[in-house]
């Protein structure tokens, strides 16, 4: 058996071009437009379409209360921020597949310059347009990676990866937070109507598939911590059997694993910790000491079991 070992971006700030705004942007800073509401969901055999209630824009020090959802870099990130009530999913769902289409504003020379899109997921919760400050919302987990807009359209539909973050802990309290950055460092962005207000436009849908809660590995603390003991929980597994941890500093991919015939989610495997025979229930834990040494690092885990795989957690070592 192999000893388990688990192995972070500055933007320069630019002197603003002076024919933009006084606060950075070429439309200039707006006003709230307009209060929250619930957002709308309709639902059919396990899909569900969610709108925002709320939507907002922030860089390090401001933020932009109007129905400007941004994707923008000119200097610095401005940030665009969505949150979703997820109330009408069960809690004993799965995520399986989600989907956010997202409608373009056609206005300010949208998309300009080429901007480069990343989606990230966000445990920032239980906030409003107008009680967010600036640097106040994080991006924590990547969902979508470099979707380049070059001209207008009228929409687009990011494909969210659902294995890069356990979405249990959102449909336990009910709250999903979506944000949007430029990836790039060059004036540009990208501007799509957010959740209500002015400029008006449709809002985004958050399209989720669901299926009933399976073999699923939550990873407590979430990033782990170098030198630190991480608890990796595997539950609703096949009951008194021998359950793997399995883990990759690579990062996601594809194995066959013959003698558990099972397919992994991940690029060179390896075991992490003991195996563990699961408890009645399917559960099965593992208690392990993050190296002290591997601070910085990525590292991608699955629960395996013969002929079962839970989902991929991806998740980093402060």
């Amino acid at each position: 058996m192999k000893k388990f070992v688990l192995m972070s971006l500055f933007v320069s700030l630019v002197a603003l071009p002076a024919a933009l705004a006084v606060d950075g942007t070429i439309e200039g800073a707006a006003a709230n437009s307009g209060s929250g509401e619930s957002g709308t969901v309709s639902f059919s055999e396990g899909n569900y379409t969610i709108t925002p209630f709320e939507s907002v824009s922030i860089d390090s020090s401001s933020t932009w209360q109007d129905n400007r959802h941004r994707a923008y870099w000119n200097g610095r990130n401005v940030n665009g921020f969505l949150l979703f009530d997820v109330t009408q999913i069960p809690d004993t769902e799965t995520i399986t597949k989600m989907t956010l289409r997202c409608y373009l504003e056609n206005a300010f020379g949208s998309p300009s310059s080429n901007p480069v899109v990343d989606v990230y997921y966000s445990a920032d919760d239980g906030w409003t347009r107008t009680s967010v400050t600036g640097g106040s919302l994080s991006l924590d987990t990547l969902l979508a990676d470099n979707i380049p807009f070059t001209t207008y359209i009228t929409s687009y539909d990011f494909e969210l990866n659902v294995a890069a973050h356990d979405w249990s802990t959102d449909l336990a309290d009910n709250q999903i937070c979506i944000g949007f950055t430029n990836d790039v460092s060059y004036y540009s962005y990208v501007y799509f109507f957010g959740a209500y207000g002015s400029p008006t436009g449709p809002p985004p849908e958050l399209i989720i598939e669901t299926g009933p809660g399976g073999f699923n590995l939550a990873v407590s603390p979430d990033p782990l911590v170098a030198g630190q003991t991480g608890t990796f929980t595997a539950t609703n597994g096949d009951a008194n059997v021998n359950t793997y941890l399995a883990y990759s500093l690579v990062g996601s991919g594809s194995t066959y694993v013959p003698f558990l015939n099972v397919t992994l989610d991940l690029t060179a495997p390896k075991q992490g910790g003991p195996t563990v025979v699961s408890d009645p229930s399917g559960t099965a834990v593992w208690n392990l000491t993050v190296p002290a040494g591997a601070a910085g690092r990525n590292v991608w885990l699955q629960a395996v079991q013969y002929g079962n795989v839970s989902n991929l957690v991806a998740t980093s070592i402060l």
